[in-house]
């Protein structure tokens, strides 16, 4: 029979690792592509007489290239009785509204996403390893509401072009 933990046999921390996302190596088509629909863009700002957005589209054209260059980082994650920590950074359970675990995706690792009243960062996306899915759904569900949730667009959509 399986019994839900109660708050005293909650592990008092649960720690894991995890990349900020899948790299996937870029071919040289790839970066072609992306200065074909910058340049493209580019020429189209210029033509509606909208230097500025050109000049943002070049902008942002380079530093796509740069970001798709870069590894991703070893990010490091731990839940304890304070609330959740990314590398150094608290949030505490008081900044956090709800959770939600996504694994649907049998491609991928199960996605934790945690809403936070914090502005500039209002929906975290965290991996968590399959293995460790039950532990962190358990240890989040004595302090926070479990809200079922999507990962966001702009997310699926740095998936789709390789991010």
């Amino acid at each position: 029979m399986d019994e839900e933990l109660q708050p005293a046999q909650l592990p008092r921390r649960i720690e894991w690792e995890g990349y900020e996302h899948e790299h996937r190596e870029k071919t040289p088509d790839w970066f072609w592509g992306l200065a074909l629909v910058t340049l493209a863009v580019f020429v189209l700002a210029i033509f509606f007489n909208n230097v500025l957005f050109a000049i943002l589209v070049l902008i942002a054209g380079f530093l796509m290239a740069l970001f798709a260059l870069r590894e991703p980082q070893l990010t490091r994650f731990a839940l304890t009785y304070r609330g959740l920590t990314i590398n150094r950074t608290l949030y505490p359970f008081t900044t956090l509204e709800s959770f939600w675990i996504d694994d649907m995706d049998e491609n991928r690792d199960p996605l934790l996403l945690i809403k936070s009243k914090r502005p500039l960062t209002p929906l975290l996306v965290i991996p968590v390893h399959p293995e460790d899915v039950d532990d962190v759904h358990e240890f989040l569900l004595a302090h926070l509401p479990e809200v079922e949730d999507a990962e966001p667009i702009a997310h699926k959509l740095f998936d789709l072009v390789g991010f």
